[in-house]
C-alpha cells in the first residue's frame, strides 16, 4: 500500500514539473510534434494514475481514509485539476500551431506562383484646379481610407505627392499623427472649388477647334475630349443624361464637313426606320469611331496643310504640259474683322462699310479680292463667281463704279465681254492659257483708270531700282517687260503657254522670273512674287488722252521708269 502511495504522489508532482518545464520550453522547439508527444506522455500518467487510485480506494475502508494523507489530501482532485488545466493548455497551442501552419503554407504556395506586380506610383498634384477630383479620387482609394496606415503615414504619403502651390500650403505643417486631418481639409477646403472645376470643364468642352479636313486623330481627340468633359462634370454630381440634343449640336459643328454629311445622312435613315429624328449621343460616339476607325484602314487622314509651304510649291511647279494653278481651297470660318465665327462677307461690321473702304480693308488685311479668304491671293482664287455687277474677279461687295474722264457712252456689259475673251480661245493640251483682265481696246466706249504704284526692287547684284507697278486685282497673271528683267539681271525660268487680253492678240511666253517688290517707306513691307516675260504691255498705252490737271500731282516724273 505504501509503494502505490509513494507512486502517486510522483505522479502528481511529475505533472507539476511537466506543465513547469512546458512553459520554459524555447519557442523555436514548441511545434505540433512536440506538443503532441506531451498530450500522449500525459494520458499515459493520467491513466497510470487512475489504475493506481482504484486499487488504492478498494483496498482501504472509510475508517482508514480518515487518517491516510491521501486521502485527507485529496490528491486525486488535485491531481485531475492539473490534469486537465495542462491538457487544455496543450491542445490550445496545438490548434494554434497548426493553424499557423496551414496558413504559412498557403501563403508560400501562393508566392510560389503569384508575378509581382510593379510599385503603384502616388498621383501628384501641383495645383491645377482641373486635375483636384482626379487627384483627390486616387489619394482617396490608395491612401485615405487605408485603415493599416497610421496618420503619420498618411500625411508623409500626402505632403510627398504635392507640388507648387499646395506643397507650400503644407510645408510647415509638422508630419504627426493628428495633423494629417487638418492637412487633408486645408486642401480640400482650398481646392474642391466646384463652380470654377465646372466652368473649366465646359470652357474646354465649348472652345474646342473645328476640324477642317477628314483626320483620324483629329476625330479622335474631339470625341475624347468631350466623352472627358462629360465624365469629369458627372463625378462631380452635375447630371449630364439631358444633354444630347445640346452635345450632339456641339460637336457636329465641329466636325469637317465631309464626317458631318455622312452623319446628316445616317440620322435621316435612322429616323425613317424609327420615327425618331433625335438621335442620342451614344449613337453619335457609335459613329465617330467607326468614322476614325475607317480613315485609319484607309490611311485618308488629311494633315494639316503648311500655307507657306503649299503656296512655295504652287509657284515653283510650273509645267508646261498643265494648267498652272493660282488657287487654294481652304475653309475660313472665322471672320477677320470682329473674330466671329462667320465669314467675311457675312459680317455686319464688314456691310456697314462704303465699297472704297471695304476694298482698302482687304488690301490692308492681304485678302483674297474675289472670295475674301485670308488663305490666298485673287490669283490663287478658285473660286468661278466672279462680280455680279461687272463681272470682273472681285467679290460684288468690292465694286464701286469707276468714273471716266470723258465718257459719254453707255458702259457695255463687260460680263458678256469676258466670257466671249474666254470661250473663243481654241483649246490646247501642250500648253496654258492665261487671260489677263485689262480692258481690251475693242471696248473703247469703256474708260478705267488703273491704280500704280512705285515701288523699289532689288537686281541680281543686290542695287534697288525704282519701277512703276500698275495694280489690277482681277489679273489671273502677273507680268514684267523684257527691259525689266534685262535691267535688273534676273534668272529666267523656262516656261510655255499663251496669254489672251495684252493688247489686240495673243502673245506666246517662254520664260518666267521671280521679283521682289519693296514698299519705298517700309522696307519691311516687301512680297516676292512670280512674273511672266513679255515684250511689251501694250494695253498701257491710253486709248483716250488724260488731262494731267484733272489728277492729283505727285510730284515727280515716273515717265522715263520702267514698268512691271
Amino acid at each position: 500500500m505504501e509503494e502505490l502511495l509513494r507512486r502517486q504522489d510522483d505522479r502528481l508532482e511529475s505533472i507539476a514539473k511537466a506543465e513547469s518545464n512546458y512553459k520554459k520550453s524555447p519557442k523555436e522547439r514548441v511545434n505540433s510534434s512536440y506538443i503532441e508527444s506531451r498530450l500522449e506522455a500525459l494520458e499515459r500518467l493520467y491513466e497510470k494514475f487512475e489504475e493506481d487510485h482504484a486499487i488504492v480506494a478498494s483496498s482501504t475502508s472509510n475508517s482508514m481514509r480518515e487518517t491516510m494523507e491521501y486521502f485527507q489530501g485529496d490528491y486525486h482532485s488535485t491531481f485531475e485539476e492539473k490534469y486537465i488545466m495542462y491538457k487544455a493548455k496543450l491542445k490550445e497551442d496545438l490548434k494554434s500551431h497548426i493553424k499557423t501552419t496551414s496558413m504559412s503554407k498557403a501563403q508560400a504556395s501562393e508566392s510560389s506562383v503569384e508575378v509581382k506586380l510593379p510599385q503603384i506610383k502616388l498621383p501628384t498634384f501641383c495645383g491645377k484646379y482641373e486635375e483636384w477630383q482626379t487627384f483627390h479620387d486616387m489619394f482617396v482609394s490608395l491612401i485615405h481610407e487605408n485603415s493599416t496606415l497610421a496618420g503619420v503615414q498618411k500625411l508623409h504619403y500626402l505632403k510627398s505627392s504635392l507640388s507648387g502651390e499646395p506643397e507650400i500650403l503644407l510645408r510647415n505643417l509638422p508630419i504627426t499623427e493628428a495633423n494629417y486631418s487638418e492637412a487633408w481639409n486645408q486642401l480640400k477646403r482650398r481646392y474642391n472649388n466646384k463652380r470654377f472645376n465646372a466652368n473649366e470643364f465646359l470652357k474646354t468642352l465649348f472652345n474646342q477647334e473645328t476640324i477642317k479636313y477628314e483626320s483620324a486623330s483629329d476625330i479622335k481627340h474631339l470625341l475624347d475630349t468631350t466623352s472627358s468633359c462629360l465624365k469629369s462634370l458627372t463625378n462631380m454630381g452635375i447630371d449630364t443624361t439631358s444633354w444630347d440634343v445640346i452635345i450632339i449640336h456641339l460637336v457636329t459643328s465641329k466636325l469637317d464637313s465631309e464626317t458631318r454629311k455622312m452623319w446628316e445622312h445616317r440620322v435621316g435613315l435612322q429616323a425613317e426606320k424609327s420615327n425618331d429624328d433625335l438621335p442620342t449621343w451614344p449613337q453619335l460616339t457609335e459613329f465617330l469611331e467607326t468614322r476614325f476607325r475607317a480613315l485609319e484602314m484607309m490611311n485618308q487622314s488629311a494633315p494639316n496643310i503648311n500655307r507657306s509651304q503649299h503656296m512655295e510649291k504652287t509657284q515653283h511647279s510650273y509645267q508646261p504640259t498643265k494648267p498652272k494653278s493660282f488657287h487654294s481651297a481652304v475653309q475660313q470660318n472665322k471672320c477677320t474683322m470682329c473674330s466671329g465665327s462667320h465669314n467675311l462677307y457675312q459680317c455686319k461690321q464688314f456691310n456697314h462699310l462704303n465699297p472704297q473702304e471695304r476694298s482698302s480693308y482687304v488690301q490692308e488685311q492681304r485678302l483674297c479680292f474675289n472670295c475674301l479668304s485670308p488663305a490666298h491671293s485673287v490669283r490663287g482664287c478658285h473660286q468661278a463667281t466672279c462680280c455680279r455687277r461687272c463681272g470682273r474677279r472681285h467679290h460684288t461687295l468690292l465694286h464701286f463704279e469707276r468714273q471716266g474722264l470723258t465718257s459719254d457712252h453707255q458702259e457695255p456689259n463687260i460680263e458678256n465681254e469676258v466670257k466671249r475673251a474666254t470661250e473663243n480661245l481654241p483649246a490646247s493640251d501642250s500648253e496654258t492659257r492665261m487671260v489677263a483682265n485689262f480692258a481690251r481696246e475693242k471696248l473703247p466706249e469703256h474708260q478705267v483708270l488703273l491704280a500704280t504704284a512705285s515701288v523699289n526692287v532689288k537686281s541680281n547684284n543686290g542695287s534697288k531700282h525704282i519701277i512703276r507697278a500698275l495694280l489690277d486685282q482681277g489679273s489671273m497673271a502677273s507680268f514684267v517687260t523684257e527691259a525689266t528683267v534685262q535691267l535688273l539681271g534676273l534668272k529666267r525660268v523656262p516656261a510655255s503657254g499663251i496669254v489672251s487680253g495684252l493688247g489686240e492678240g495673243e502673245t506666246r511666253i517662254k520664260s518666267m522670273v521671280s521679283i521682289n517688290l519693296e514698299s519705298r517707306h517700309n522696307p519691311e513691307k516687301n512680297r516676292t512674287g512670280e512674273c511672266i516675260c513679255v515684250e511689251v504691255i501694250n494695253i498701257f498705252t491710253p486709248n483716250h488722252p488724260t488731262h494731267g490737271d484733272r489728277l492729283a500731282k505727285g510730284g515727280e516724273n515716273t515717265a522715263s521708269r520702267p514698268a512691271v
